[in-house]
C-alpha cells in the first residue's frame, strides 16, 4: 500500500476484500475450511485502525468541470464520434461513468422532439452502485439531435451487446480532453459538474437527485458541495432569508 501510495479508503476497501475472499474459500477453491483473520487481535486493530484514519481524512474528490470546460472537451473530440457521444451521455444523465459504458441498446429509450434540434431520451440504469443500491431506475434527459443520430448507430451496430464496444479507448480519449481544459479533473468529473451546472440553473434538489439516483436529499447536498464555500452559503442564505422576511 505504501509503495503504491494508497489512500486510507483503498487501504480499508481491500484490507475487507481480503478478509471476506478468505472467509469464503471453500466456495471458489478446494480449500474445506474458511479462514476468519478477524479473531486474531492484529487484524482486528489494524483494521479498526485504517477505518479510523479514513474517517478522519479529509476528501479529496476530483474537481468538478464546467459547462464551459466540457464544451471545450466536446469540441477536441469532434474527431472521434464515440467518444464525443460518451462525453455528452455522461453529462446529459448526470451518470456515473460506468453506467454509461454498461449501457446496451435495450436500456435506452428514444423519445419525441421537445424543440427544434432536441430530443427526449430515458436510460435505465440496471448495474452500478446505484442500481445495487435502489435497483434498476430510469433516469430522463434530453440530447441534440445530432447526438441521438449518433446514438442511434451504434445501437444499431451493438445489438444485444453494450453500446461503447471499446470503452477502454473510448474512456482515455475523454480523459485526456478533459485533462487538456482542467488538469485535476477525472471521469467523475463530469457527472459532478453536470449535477452543479443543473443547480446553478435553478433546478431544485429534488430534480438534480433524481438525475442522480439519490434516495436522500443530504446525500446531494453533500454532491453539491454546500457548505465547502461558507461565505458564499452564507450570503445566498442570508439574501433568500431577507426575500422571504420582506
Amino acid at each position: 500500500a505504501k509503495a503504491r501510495q494508497w489512500k486510507w479508503s483503498t487501504i480499508s476497501k481491500a484490507m475487507s476484500n481480503v478478509s471476506g475472499a478468505l472467509r469464503e474459500l471453500p466456495l471458489y477453491t478446494n480449500v474445506n475450511s474458511p479462514i476468519d483473520v478477524s479473531v486474531h487481535p492484529e487484524w482486528r486493530a489494524a483494521s479498526r485502525t485504517a477505518h479510523r484514519y479514513e474517517r478522519e481524512t479529509p476528501p479529496n474528490p476530483p474537481t468538478p468541470v464546467t459547462s464551459k470546460e466540457m464544451r471545450a472537451a466536446e469540441k477536441a473530440l469532434a474527431h472521434d464520434p464515440a467518444a464525443r457521444l460518451y462525453l455528452k451521455m455522461v453529462w446529459a444523465f448526470l451518470a456515473r461513468p460506468g453506467d454509461i459504458g454498461n449501457l446496451t441498446p435495450e436500456a435506452i429509450h428514444l423519445g419525441e422532439q421537445v424543440s427544434p434540434g432536441i430530443r427526449r431520451v430515458a436510460i435505465t440504469i440496471r448495474q452500478g452502485k446505484g442500481a445495487r443500491v435502489r435497483g434498476p431506475y430510469t433516469v430522463p434527459s434530453t440530447m441534440e439531435e445530432n447526438d441521438v443520430q449518433e446514438l442511434k448507430k451504434l445501437m444499431e451496430r451493438q445489438k444485444g451487446t453494450r453500446i461503447f464496444a471499446d470503452l477502454p479507448r473510448v474512456k482515455d480519449s475523454v480523459r485526456t480532453a478533459l485533462r487538456k481544459e482542467q488538469p485535476l479533473s477525472a471521469l467523475p468529473s463530469l457527472r459532478k459538474g453536470a449535477a452543479r451546472h443543473m443547480a446553478q440553473s435553478g433546478a431544485t434538489l429534488e430534480e438534480v437527485g433524481l438525475l442522480l439516483g439519490h434516495t436522500r436529499k443530504d446525500t446531494t447536498t453533500r454532491y453539491l458541495g454546500y457548505g465547502e464555500n461558507l461565505a458564499s452559503d452564507h450570503r445566498q442564505v442570508q439574501a433568500k432569508t431577507t426575500a422571504l422576511l420582506h
